[in-house]
């Protein structure tokens, strides 16, 4: 309050302020705008400086994700010293993939289920949403049930179809009118980020599916490198996701709903026709995501104590049992923005930085970490980065998690 107020665009601010505004205010997930963070300062910003800024968040997310991934990857193919061969240590590592992998799914259930109301609203009933959540585990477990990884490659696909006609839809009611800068705000508060750290996590990394596409390829060398398949796949993802964020806070302002496709206009065919696409989009990415938690705990868990005779059983059981839990807790907490912040943020924060710093700077140990020992820095700012987003986003979507839907106490 008083001289603490957010400084608004319509005090006659510059251009690129208002440019960075718009990026700070947006960048994230398509399907989340909650990616918000700002500086306490309520100063103005020289262009040199708005510039700087702009470029760290378009290359925040891939700076992240390619990063991250190589020093997993570098240090995969070395033997691990003293307490990295513990057994504790790998238990921590297939918790946290699985948790995560496991977390997407609950997110997955949650996004489809709004997205069926949204539609069943219009043509059918008014239904409760936890109702089209247990209504869909049945067709989930179909798909669930397919064991082998290539032959999730057509419903990959297809995904990857119904998405990017999705886009292209709902971009072109993003360009259409765009209001000016004067209404929206410069700056968010401090607090905010949290939710951004988590958000943005989640929505670039997939470190469990990236590895398992890398085992799986015939030419594993092809998908590291800068022309590799993950830098050229980032590339794609992150430009979807900064266009998305940028032009979907310039178009609805501070009415940006978690979904972008609650903003659409509600009586046009398009906007109905790309929520079903997006819905169909998600349903048939659910196996794919589902795939590493299964891989984990069947391959290093439950195979190898099994007789012959059950283990197909078991696998059918096992995947079964994983569909309905992820449909429970999505029943339980039916908002897709905080889960997939909290995945982010508790999971991913450590899957992504800090133990991959932690394994760098183990293995550089005897190099000295190069040249004015620029992989340690590198490894601390990682490990630095992870505590310090992660702690604090996985405490604030939790008590936000907690103030929307406690628990009953008998």
């Amino acid at each position: 309050m008083g001289n603490t107020r957010r400084r608004r665009l319509d005090q006659k601010l510059p251009f690129h302020q208002r440019l960075l505004g718009g990026f700070q205010n947006s960048f994230g997930s398509p399907l989340a705008n909650e990616a918000r963070l700002s500086s306490k300062k309520d100063n103005g910003m020289s262009l040199h400086q708005c510039f700087k800024m702009w470029v760290w968040y378009w290359l925040l997310g891939h700076a992240i994700c390619f990063s991250k991934f190589r020093l997993v990857s570098w240090s995969y193919m070395h033997f691990f010293p003293g307490l990295l061969r513990s057994i504790c240590y790998a238990y921590s590592v297939d918790v946290l993939l699985c948790v995560y992998h496991f977390g997407v799914d609950c997110v997955y259930v949650v996004f489809i289920a709004k997205s069926l109301k949204h539609l069943g609203d219009m043509y059918l009933w008014v239904w409760d949403e936890r109702l089209y959540m247990a209504l869909i585990a049945s067709p989930l477990i179909l798909t669930f049930l397919i064991r082998d990884l290539k032959s999730l490659v057509p419903f990959a696909i297809i995904s990857n179809f119904l998405l990017i006609t999705g886009y292209f839809i709902i971009l072109n009611y993003l360009f259409r009118d765009l209001p000016e800068f004067e209404h929206l705000h410069a700056i968010q508060p401090l607090r905010n980020f949290p939710i951004f750290f988590g958000t943005v996590l989640f929505s670039i990394e997939s470190v469990g599916v990236i590895l398992s596409l890398g085992r799986s390829m015939r030419n594993p060398k092809n998908l590291m490198g800068t022309g590799g398949v993950l830098n050229q796949g980032m590339i794609v993802v992150i430009s979807f996701y900064a266009i998305f964020g940028f032009f979907g806070y310039w178009r609805y302002g501070e009415n940006t709903s978690n979904s972008i496709l609650q903003n659409m206009p509600q009586n046009d065919f398009f906007p109905k026709f790309a929520t079903g696409m997006f819905a169909l989009a998600i349903f048939f990415s659910y196996a794919l995501q589902g795939y590493v938690t299964v891989d984990i705990i069947w391959r290093n868990y439950l195979e190898p104590e099994l007789e012959d005779r059950y283990l197909q059983t078991v696998e059918f059981l096992l995947r079964i049992a994983l569909v309905i839990a992820s449909v429970l807790v999505a029943i339980q907490y039916p908002d897709f923005s905080l889960l997939l912040s909290f995945v982010g943020s508790f999971c991913l924060a450590q899957l992504g930085l800090i133990l991959p710093g932690i394994v760098d700077i183990c293995l550089r140990y005897e190099e000295d970490y190069g040249p004015g020992r620029i992989f340690l820095i590198r490894s601390m700012l990682f490990i630095c980065m992870g505590f310090a987003g992660g702690v604090a986003g996985t405490v604030v979507t939790l008590q936000t998690l907690y103030a929307r839907y406690p628990v009953v106490r008998r």
